[in-house]
């Protein structure tokens, strides 16, 4: 497990931008180490308030909802909810998953039960809400001691575990999924968010940076009919993420969303 692990963390936009802020300037300059960031937990009541669809919107045109490619063309919207606003919004700053954000509730922070609820890979931008955090790394993003370092940490199943723009880094996919499903209760589920083909930058052989791994994989969907030269072989290492999801697990959602992502729902 460890060794699937070691591949997660170093993939986050955030992540990308903490260590260049710390490694700010040009060689033989001083190295600039900002201060921890300070963790500000986000609740149920905050993410069904106002004040969250405020810091969702704006930059936006009243009436608009930012669409599906908004990474893809680097918005000020996007901009906005993914560096000015990430300490307040967290990893719900994504346009997918505020699409998708009564599904997501009901499943990790229902109002009448306390699931057990794990955050896989998840140490740039926590889940919270009470879930297990699972990553290689001692800290998160806000300094606070990562509790489980493997799956198998955490004693028994668990009712559904919550990754987001983790797995498009992981080489060994089928293993990291099916050992995922087999933390599941039966009835458990898997909310999984990942890039999609459509930002360019996200591509496999595309996305690089000397500070964190690549992207490995290109994902997209199964229904997918405007790939470029109408062929998942025009796109590298193309994979359709629904199929991949659906040898382990029941698919009961997936679908393209904002920020140039994709959303998927499955039932152990």
């Amino acid at each position: 497990m460890a060794h699937l692990l070691g591949k997660l963390y170093r993939t986050s936009p955030q992540t990308l931008v903490t260590k260049l802020e710390r490694l700010a300037g040009r060689p033989g300059d001083a190295v600039v180490v900002q201060p921890k960031r300070v963790p500000r937990p986000v609740t149920r009541s905050f993410l069904e308030s106002a004040a969250y669809g405020k810091l969702m919107s704006r930059h936006l045109a009243f009436g608009d909802d930012g669409g599906l490619h908004e990474a893809q063309h680097d918005t000020a919207s996007y901009r906005f909810r993914h560096f000015e606003a990430f300490d307040r919004l967290g990893v719900f700053r994504w346009r997918g998953v505020q699409r998708h954000l009564k599904t997501i509730l009901d499943t990790v922070a229902p109002l009448d039960a306390q699931p057990r609820v794990i955050d896989f890979g998840g140490a740039a931008c926590p889940l919270g809400l009470g879930s297990m955090l699972v990553d290689l790394l001692p800290e998160d993003v806000y300094g606070q001691p990562v509790p489980y370092h493997a799956l198998s940490d955490i004693e028994g199943e668990v009712d559904a575990i919550f990754c987001s723009h983790t797995l498009e880094h992981v080489e060994p996919l089928d293993d990291v999924l099916s050992e995922m499903v087999g933390k599941l209760r039966p009835g458990g589920r898997l909310i999984l968010h990942v890039p999609a083909w459509t930002c360019e930058g996200w591509r496999a052989g595309t996305h690089r940076n000397d500070l964190h791994r690549d992207h490995v994989w290109t994902f997209g969907l199964s229904e997918s009919t405007d790939l470029p030269n109408d062929t998942p072989d025009g796109l590298p290492r193309y994979r359709a993420f629904d199929m991949a999801v659906a040898r382990h697990a029941r698919v009961e959602l997936a679908a393209y969303c904002g920020d140039d992502s994709i959303m998927v729902v499955a039932e152990r």
